[in-house]
């Protein structure tokens, strides 16, 4: 769906908020062994996301019907703000990590729920940086606009990852970024209109 600004940033300010306020609680009210597990939980998150990350993108947006159509909207107008009604995906990740997990502890549904938000928040800025910022030539950011302008613009369909390539290798999906000589990609006209 299109989105003005504040709907289209919503997730990030959203995600920041109740992870925020997940972390403030575990800090205060826990043992410091027990910030330690949380700290675990919060990396294992941040890990799981970047799978949650690539499995949405490859296995429902481009290929379940009724996503691919939502989906292909952005794929049309890169440009544009476009993405899921705001705070869907903060509720998703409530629903599906935090309220499983709260059954087995409410420091591993903590930890786990913060480091998802927070994966997911650094996939917002990220995704937004591929499609709007001019990063510098050989940052983390520049070779993520490459593997996603890759995504888009490739003949074949991969490079799912948005934040991490190593799903793209280890599921066989990864596609090189096209080279246009030795003149940077990103600064030609042309890639300028495909990025």
């Amino acid at each position: 769906m299109r989105l003005g600004t504040v709907g289209y940033h919503a997730d990030l300010f959203g995600g920041l908020l109740c992870g925020g306020a997940l972390c403030a609680i575990a800090m205060i009210e826990g043992p410091w062994l027990g910030r330690v597990e949380w700290t675990i939980w919060l990396v294992t998150g941040v890990g799981l996301w970047t799978l949650a990350e690539y499995g949405v993108h490859r296995w429902l947006y481009h290929g379940v019907g009724f996503f691919i159509r939502l989906h292909d909207a952005h794929h049309h107008e890169p440009h544009a703000y476009i993405g899921a009604p705001p705070m869907l995906g903060v509720a998703l990740i409530f629903a599906v990590i935090y309220l499983p997990a709260a059954s087995i502890s409410w420091l591993v549904a903590s930890g786990l729920t913060t480091g998802m938000l927070l994966g997911y928040m650094g996939y917002q800025v990220v995704h937004h940086a591929t499609h709007f910022w001019h990063a510098s030539r050989g940052s983390y950011l520049y070779r993520a606009r490459l593997h996603h302008s890759a995504h888009h613009y490739h003949h074949k369909l991969g490079n799912f990852g948005v934040t991490t390539a190593i799903w793209d290798q280890v599921f066989g999906t990864a596609v090189e970024a096209r080279r246009q000589g030795r003149k940077d990609p990103l600064q030609t006209s042309e890639a300028h209109k495909t990025v």
